[in-house]
């Protein structure tokens, strides 16, 4: 979902560990980004310097997500904080790093997120919904995920898919639509040359239409009608009393 500018310029202060340039003890940091102010008093000139500097605080903040990712700063069981974050502001760069943790789980233990603050920010797979937010940067590298993964690349933890494969196609199915995905597939497996890696992609199109006809076939399942009550036929649709 698309956010304004002044909505963006609204986010708070982030609490953030920091790795120091020479490799020292981590700091508690605070990223902040000033909101724009509109008021009669402020000139246009301020107003651009405004911009200027949430444009800074997020480009500060894309950067030091990327580097707790790619560093391993941030503690394994706080890692979907920033997850999340590098989804919902949309960091295209942040895509290579979110599908080397496609499969990355919140740990649940006794010291874990409270659930009321977790089911309103992610599900089981928090690096799929943000690679699913970022959008089409997300539905090209999936492309390329599924052509170098042949299937036997487990998930961990506790999930209900059980290989990598799954996940990439789950990325591609909800950012472009089943159409759009599966003519993305067929066009890759048609300029591949790589013999395994066509294989790849053409068992990931199997899959696709797999998912697609189970799809179809459970929405035929809840289309058709109640049975009919016992000794009687079904009751009449709203708005008709059965009379001519």
């Amino acid at each position: 979902m698309k956010k304004s500018l002044t909505y963006i310029a609204m986010l708070l202060s982030i609490p953030l560990f920091i790795s120091s340039a020479d490799g020292g003890k981590e700091t508690d940091s605070q990223i902040s980004v000033p909101t724009l102010d509109f008021s009669g008093n402020v000139s246009q000139e301020e107003i651009e310097k405004q911009v200027e500097q949430i444009d800074t605080g997020f480009l500060t903040l894309q950067s030091t997500l990327l580097h707790q990712m790619q560093n391993n700063v941030v503690p394994e069981k706080n890692k979907v904080y920033v997850i999340y974050l590098l989804g919902i502001y949309h960091y295209a760069t942040a895509v290579p790093i979110l599908f080397d943790n496609i499969d990355y789980e919140e740990p649940l233990d006794e010291g874990s997120i409270k659930p009321d603050f977790r089911m309103k920010k992610w599900g089981m797979y928090p690096a799929v919904e943000a690679l699913v937010k970022i959008g089409k940067p997300a539905s090209i590298e999936s492309i390329a995920r599924l052509a170098a993964d042949d299937g036997t690349a487990k998930t961990k933890y506790r999930g209900f898919y059980t290989t990598k494969r799954e996940l990439y196609l789950i990325v591609l199915r909800f950012i472009e639509g089943d159409d759009v995905a599966r003519f993305m597939l067929q066009n890759a497996i048609e300029k591949e040359q790589d013999k395994d890696k066509k294989a790849n992609l053409t068992a990931a199109l199997e899959l696709l239409n797999k998912w697609i006809k189970e799809d179809a076939e459970r929405a035929k399942q809840q289309e058709k009608p109640a049975p009919p009550a016992e000794g009687g036929t079904n009751p009449p649709a709203s708005g008709n009393d059965g009379n001519p």
